[in-house]
C-alpha cells in the first residue's frame, strides 16, 4: 500500500462511492493487461459463445453467464499472480507486483514534484 488517499485523483472526480486515484491507476494497465487477459481467454477458449448472453432491452448488449463470470474471475487471479515479462531488460515480474511498483513510483513522483512514467508494455 502507499499514503496516497485513493479518493483524490487526477482524471476521475472525487466521489465518495469511487475511489478516484484507483481508478486514474489502472487505466494505464487496461489495454497491456485486462485487455491482454480478455484475448487471451477467447483465443485459447477458455471463454466460449456459451458464457455469453443478450443482455436486457433494445441496446443489444452481450453479458457474460454466471458461469462465464467465474470462469473469468478466477483466470483474472491466477494471471495477476503468474510472472510474466512486462518491462524490457527486467526480470519475469507478475502484474499484481507491478501494479504494486507504478503506486510506489506515483507516490514518489508526487512526492519530488517529479514527472510520472505511466506503465507501457515492452515484449
Amino acid at each position: 500500500t502507499t499514503d496516497l488517499d485513493v479518493f483524490c485523483g487526477f482524471f476521475h472526480k472525487p466521489n465518495r462511492n469511487a475511489p478516484a486515484l484507483a481508478l486514474d491507476m489502472v487505466e494505464q494497465f487496461r489495454q497491456p493487461l485486462a485487455d491482454r487477459c480478455v484475448m487471451l481467454l477467447l483465443n485459447k477458449r477458455i471463454l466460449s459463445p456459451g458464457d455469453f448472453q443478450a443482455g436486457p432491452g433494445s441496446m443489444r448488449s452481450v453479458l457474460l453467464t454466471d458461469t462465464g463470470k467465474e470462469r473469468l474471475i478466477a483466470q483474472w487471479e491466477t494471471f495477476l499472480i503468474t510472472p510474466q515479462r512486462l518491462l524490457a531488460d527486467a526480470d519475469r515480474l507478475t502484474p499484481q507486483e507491478l501494479i504494486y511498483r507504478k503506486a510506489h513510483e506515483l507516490q514518489a513522483a508526487i512526492a519530488a514534484g517529479a514527472v510520472y512514467d505511466h506503465f507501457q508494455l515492452s515484449l
